[in-house]
């Protein structure tokens, strides 16, 4: 055991990356997401979420509107865990599209019509995480007006990959968006940078290619690579899972999902400045970085990178990442009631 543990190569691969982290809400979530990571518990993330700024959103609404009918809109993923890690909020009920006349979470679930019934207007908090403005059109045509509604959708999708105090812009921002999706985290970047050189999108599914051009129709300076990224060049399995999104070893494993080209973003971004780069790729985070080697080792961008799709990813992608450059600072962010969305900068 001593020799074990005076071994320096050893040592080395036994990182603490718990010092690297720069702030006390990081090494809060790096607490939490690892023994949710040992335990599969998730009320180990209770605190985070509570602490996380839409948590504190959730928080700031419930006391500024205490006495007042508290309604969460959305009886899906984020109500259910907003139900459960804000369970000291006296919610009234879940409103929701497709489950009304039913029970979730010990909270009746009315349809929209209803609320007109209350004896007071209602506060909403709208948990739809994508189609959040929809919603708010439908509450105005019942007379809840735009002002009693917190739609935490909007918030997160804005503050995703930007919202650090301490991510410095420069003038000639490159950008790499690694697994695009719909292009919104593009269009959040161009609104942040302002001033930028151009920016690089990754996204292999062409379904999601077209929402891409569709969104970013009027963002000058960007290109699309219709690929995945990894470390190396082949086919690979990929499914969009939500929420409950595999690695992509175990999905490789199952055989189920489509298949899509993969390449080393060193081979395509050859030559090329890189200031920002931003993943979320389901579970192949950990083998597109290692494809990235040589330029985070000679340019050293600021980079964004989820650390929640994979158990181990929250110890091995610091690590992976300070051995390329032993100057990274850490902070880690969490985007989701559920305590997905945990994102790992890394700044140079």
């Amino acid at each position: 055991m001593d020799r074990f543990f005076d071994d320096i190569g050893r040592r080395k691969k036994l990182l603490d990356v718990y010092g690297y982290l720069q702030d006390d809400l990081s090494r809060k979530i790096y607490k939490a997401r690892s023994l949710f990571s040992l335990t599969d518990d998730r009320e180990e993330l209770r605190g985070v979420i509570r602490e996380m700024a839409a948590g504190q959103a959730v928080l700031q609404a419930v006391s500024e509107h205490a006495g007042e009918p508290l309604v969460l809109f959305g009886a899906g993923t984020w109500g259910k865990a907003i139900r459960q890690f804000f369970d000291d909020v006296p919610w009234r009920c879940f409103v929701d599209n497709y489950k009304a006349g039913t029970a979730v979470a010990g909270l009746p679930v009315i349809s929209v019509a209803k609320l007109r019934e209350m004896e007071e207007t209602p506060y909403v908090v709208n948990t739809l995480r994508f189609l959040y403005a929809e919603v708010e059109q439908q509450l105005q045509d019942v007379g809840i007006p735009k002002e009693r509604v917190l739609a935490l959708g909007r918030m997160t999708e804005e503050a995703s990959y930007f919202d650090l105090p301490e991510l410095y812009h420069e003038e000639h921002e490159v950008f790499a968006d690694v697994g695009a999706y719909d292009g919104g985290s593009s269009l959040a970047f161009a609104k942040w940078a302002k001033k930028y050189d151009h920016i690089y999108v990754f996204e292999p599914m062409k379904e999601l290619q077209e929402k891409c051009h569709q969104r970013l129709a009027d963002v000058k300076d960007w290109t699309l690579y219709p690929y995945g990224l990894w470390r190396e060049n082949g086919t690979r399995t990929f499914t969009l899972a939500g929420e409950n999104s595999n690695c992509s070893a175990e999905t490789n494993e199952s055989g189920e999902g489509d298949s899509i080209e993969v390449v080393k973003m060193d081979d395509v971004l050859t030559g090329k400045r890189v200031t920002y780069i931003k993943m979320d790729i389901e579970g192949s985070e950990l083998a597109a970085l290692q494809g990235a080697a040589e330029i985070i080792r000679m340019q050293h961008p600021k980079l964004a990178i989820s650390v929640y799709h994979c158990r181990d990813d929250i110890w091995e992608i610091p690590k992976l990442l300070l051995s390329y450059h032993p100057g990274y600072r850490f902070y880690l962010r969490v985007y989701a009631f559920t305590g997905n969305d945990t994102v790992l900068y890394a700044l140079p």
